[in-house]
């Protein structure tokens, strides 16, 4: 019982061990690959939201139906390509606009998005200035750049606005319209994309490789502890049979002297049984002594 204690206390020695090692293996595998996977992140985080207002934008460019701008939940992009609206809005920005519901309640201050002359057309982004009528008493807006020193001759109507500006981003519209060519499609969409998937089929194979030499060496260790097994089991296989064979042995050495010991108790028993016979033949021959005086 106190071999097989030992056996199992070395085992669970060797598992604990083993454990560890693959834990701090991981551990250190995981704070490479954390660096890697980051990079991954932003650059999908950077793309994919370019790569999907072009989509848009091409959409714009080669949409079926040309009075109505293609968006996502109301939301979409507008390159600014003229200097109207500076310093609010820089030329190649990238501008987020909102689709209206009531273009009637539109006021001063707001700037919208519309079509220049009919639905179609070329967008325009400008202020609205003044909210007046037209000769016919409809309602209209009177539109202005803050780049511009005057406003728009014309007026804007309330069915031609197509949304509201909501936000820029600075720069990305030169980023979105290279992102157009196909030297910027190269370089800005399929080279990105294509290391990413090169870096993750290595990545997956680095660790289908690890994953098969832990596994190796997990066997090999259980092979080991097996093997270290048996030879203890052999081990103690052979001390139990060479106790039993000294026990055996003692005990053929201590049968002679048992019959050496019956035979000194029958010497004693001889002497008994001779003095015995003695005293008799001694009291007969007084016997006759006293008979032969009277």
């Amino acid at each position: 019982m106190r071999q097989n204690s030992v056996d199992i206390s070395a085992n669970s020695a060797a598992l604990k061990s083993s454990g560890e090692n693959n834990k701090s293996k991981k551990k250190e595998k995981k704070g490479i690959n954390i660096p890697l996977t980051i990079i991954g992140i932003v650059l999908c985080a950077v793309l994919l939201p370019i790569l999907i207002i072009n989509l848009i934008l091409i959409i714009q460019g080669f949409g079926g139906d040309k009075s109505k701008v293609p968006n996502i939940g109301g939301y979409f992009p507008l390159m600014v390509e003229s200097e109207s609206m500076e310093p609010t809005i820089m030329t190649g920005d990238l501008i987020i606009v909102h689709t209206v519901d009531n273009a009637d309640e539109l006021e001063v201050g707001d700037i919208v998005t519309y079509w220049e002359n009919q639905p179609g057309g070329a967008l325009i982004t400008h202020r609205i200035a003044e909210v007046t009528t037209d000769s016919e008493g409809k309602k209209v807006y009177r539109t202005k750049g803050d780049g511009n020193v005057i406003a728009d001759s014309r007026y804007l109507y309330p069915e031609n606005v197509v949304g509201t500006y909501k936000s820029r981003l600075a720069g990305m519209g030169r980023i979105a319209m290279f992102m157009q060519t196909i030297p910027g499609l190269i370089v800005c969409v399929i080279l990105p994309l294509t290391l990413f998937v090169v870096y993750d089929i290595i990545r997956r194979k680095r660790i289908a490789k690890a994953n098969n030499n832990e596994t190796a060496a997990l066997l090999a260790e259980l092979e080991e502890l097996k093997r270290q097994q048996a030879q203890r089991e052999l081990e103690a296989e052979s001390t139990k049979t060479a106790d039993s064979d000294n026990k055996d042995d003692s005990t053929g050495t201590a049968q002679p002297e048992r019959s050496d010991d019956t035979s000194s108790d029958e010497k004693v028993s001889e002497g008994a049984e001779n003095s015995v016979s003695e005293d008799e033949a001694a009291n007969e021959n007084t016997a006759d002594k006293e008979g032969q005086e009277k």
